[in-house]
């Protein structure tokens, strides 16, 4: 009777301790990290917010090997697009229009921008040999690139149109001397093109008007007056 009394307790603690380490096993996985609470539960959150951070400027390679940033462009207006240099027929057309619209504006203070969209393709040396097919003026006409993330991102926030590796629109977006978009143009629509050129004249007209504005008399105070 006594071993039978002994064996039976013997059973129930052997099944109670498998229990209750299944259960704490459980709950332990399930409380968070000190790590996780001091740092706010910043393991669990997803970090977005400097991700999704808009752009105002940005910085890529110029052809030449310089670092260009887009902020040196403020004061006068420029037309950005996307290429790239393998492009078999859209970007030819595109950019045949800009050196067209190089050659007509040549003594403008007018900048064109074209960000490559496979950086992986082309290096600086194709892009120079590149430019050199449409006779950029290297003070004028730049051709950029950077890590793809970045001038998709250029597109999205700067930009108003898509660009992926090696697929983009053929728009040419104009952009005030204020760093405001005025407009996109379909580069292969030649009535489009007509008013990229007509838009740029009113931009053109702005920047006259902002440079040669007559700043206002200052007021005579007491003192400067002698009252």
């Amino acid at each position: 009777m006594m071993r039978s009394v002994v064996r039976y307790w013997l059973s129930f603690l052997f099944v109670f301790c498998i229990a209750y380490g299944t259960w704490a096993a459980i709950r332990y996985s399930q409380t968070p990290s000190f790590e996780a609470e001091a740092a706010g539960d910043t393991a669990q959150r997803p970090i977005r917010e400097e991700a999704d951070e808009p752009l105002t400027h940005f910085v890529l390679q110029e052809r030449s090997g310089e670092e260009f940033d887009s902020r040196s462009l403020e004061g006068r207006p420029w037309i950005g697009s996307f290429f790239f240099t393998s492009c078999p027929s859209a970007c030819w057309k595109m950019n045949r229009v800009l050196e067209g619209l190089q050659e007509e504006w040549k003594d403008q203070d007018i900048t064109f921008v074209s960000i490559s969209c496979d950086p992986d393709t082309d290096s600086l040396e194709a892009l120079r040999t590149y430019a050199d097919l449409f006779h950029a003026d290297p003070e004028k006409w730049l051709f950029l690139r950077g890590d793809m993330p970045l001038v998709e991102k250029i597109g999205r926030d700067l930009f108003p149109v898509t660009v992926e590796r090696r697929t983009h629109s053929d728009r040419l977006i104009l952009f005030d001397q204020n760093g405001e978009v005025r407009g996109t143009f379909r580069s292969s629509d030649p009535e489009d093109v007509t008013r990229l050129r007509k838009l740029m004249d009113e931009v053109l007209s702005e920047q006259d008007d902002t440079h040669h504005a007559t700043p206002s008399e200052p007021v005579a105070t007491d003192a400067a007056s002698g009252a």
